[in-house]
């Protein structure tokens, strides 16, 4: 099973980190107040847009799917925390979660500080943040919101593959 990113809504998810990239550029240009907090906060939305801005661009633009379920295992694309091939022996299982009004596909892995070492600084900083929120110690959540098939579709397909690995 091959799943590609909802091209439309990361194309609407990128308007919108521009337009608060443009809106926050606009506000350093004509602000004439206090300038430290207002330039501080309008510096970091720049920054912080402009790399969420990058990283839905690259995803817009590029074939690569989302998440592809194979003989091999699962492998996560689908976000910026994406962890790349997931073997079928590290799985435990998945299950939907929500956190901030949006669904997730948790999955489970037998030793998730494996998959935490393996990232990089900001990706560790996300993951464990993403811990702290769904109050969890699994680390690889798939959303749902840039996903073209349901989120039940795709945890029944792997626990189907997760049967026959076993």
């Amino acid at each position: 099973m091959t799943i590609y990113p909802k091209k439309l809504r990361l194309a609407l998810m990128l308007l919108v980190a521009m337009g608060f990239v443009i809106g926050a550029v606009q506000v350093l240009a004509t602000h004439r107040g206090p300038a430290l907090p207002t330039s501080a906060f309008a510096l970091a939305a720049i920054v912080f847009f402009g790399a969420c801005a990058a990283v839905i661009a690259r995803k817009v633009f590029s074939e690569r799917p989302s998440l592809c379920i194979d003989d091999k295992g699962l492998t996560d694309h689908a976000s910026a925390l994406g962890v790349g091939l997931i073997p079928w022996r590290d799985i435990s299982g998945v299950q939907i979660v929500a956190a901030s009004n949006q669904r997730f596909l948790q999955v489970n892995v037998h030793a998730p500080q494996a998959y935490l070492a393996r990232a990089n600084p900001l990706q560790r900083r996300m993951m464990a943040l993403s811990q702290r929120v769904i109050k969890t110690d699994q680390v690889i959540f798939l959303p749902q919101a840039t996903l073209s098939v349901p989120l039940e579709d795709i945890a029944r397909h792997i626990e189907q593959r997760l049967a026959e690995a076993r």
